[in-house]
């Protein structure tokens, strides 16, 4: 119920203006054709992409793995959007080597840290985890795992059991201790004790001897051979000579 005019005789229109203030994160539109008088605010929305790369350390294959990450907003936003389900404005989602997932329709100016679950193996690195929903924006939270195995050590043993018949006295202890070598030797290349790879027995009564330690970076099995040499007087060595 406005007048029309600014004066009785009708010449002069009254031109109204209708000015909103602006709000942060709505965006206001105004259509006189369609419904004069009614503004309409539009939430502000953006995207966020999230990211997964796998890598491998020298000479390994990463396993084919589900990566867990959690997506958090400072807004408590609840529903679905690109068919991920917040609640309490947090989220999660799976992904894998080379996958990565879009979530578009996320209120503007809201912050997210996107955070991911520990998988064995693996060691994380991240850009732009963590970061601002921009308007008309996609945001990119990046994940690269590497994949790496932690290092281990072993050692291998060598022994001299001498079987003496219990009518005899057998050799002397002194003749007996250093009489045998024994060396170790990798098969297919297998890494090899950094210490050397001979000892010799210490005595007949099979007492341990160890060659040096051993490390390993990479999984998988690996085979050694034993080869004994040397001799007693009145003692007939094992026929087998070569242990594996």
């Amino acid at each position: 119920n406005l007048p029309v005019y600014s004066d009785s005789a009708k010449q002069h229109k009254i031109a109204y203006t209708i000015k909103e203030d602006p709000v942060e994160g709505y965006t206001g539109s105004y259509d006189a054709a369609v419904d004069v008088g009614k503004i309409t605010n539009t939430i502000d929305t953006g995207s966020l992409e999230v990211s997964k790369t796998v890598t491998a350390a020298d000479g390994l294959t990463a396993p084919d793995a589900a990566f867990t990450f959690t997506i958090a907003l400072d807004k408590k936003i609840e529903g679905v959007f690109s068919g991920v389900t917040f609640v309490d404005g947090v989220a999660t989602i799976d992904l894998r080597d080379g996958e990565s997932k879009t979530i578009a329709g996320l209120p503007a100016g809201a912050g997210y840290t996107v955070t991911e679950g520990a998988v064995a193996g693996f060691t994380a690195e991240a850009t732009g985890n963590t970061g601002t929903i921009g308007k008309d924006a996609t945001a990119t939270a990046a994940f690269t795992n590497t994949y790496a195995v932690t290092p281990a050590t072993a050692q291998i043993y060598a022994a001299k059991s001498l079987v003496v018949p219990p009518e005899l006295a057998g050799p002397a202890a002194d003749n007996v201790k250093g009489a045998f070598t024994f060396k170790l030797t990798a098969v297919d290349g297998a890494p090899l004790p950094e210490g050397g790879t001979t000892v010799t027995n210490t005595d007949g009564a099979a007492t341990p001897v160890a060659f040096g330690e051993i490390s390993y970076t990479k999984p998988g099995t690996y085979r050694y051979k034993v080869t004994e040499s040397g001799s007693l007087p009145g003692v007939t060595n094992d026929p087998i000579a070569e242990k594996s």
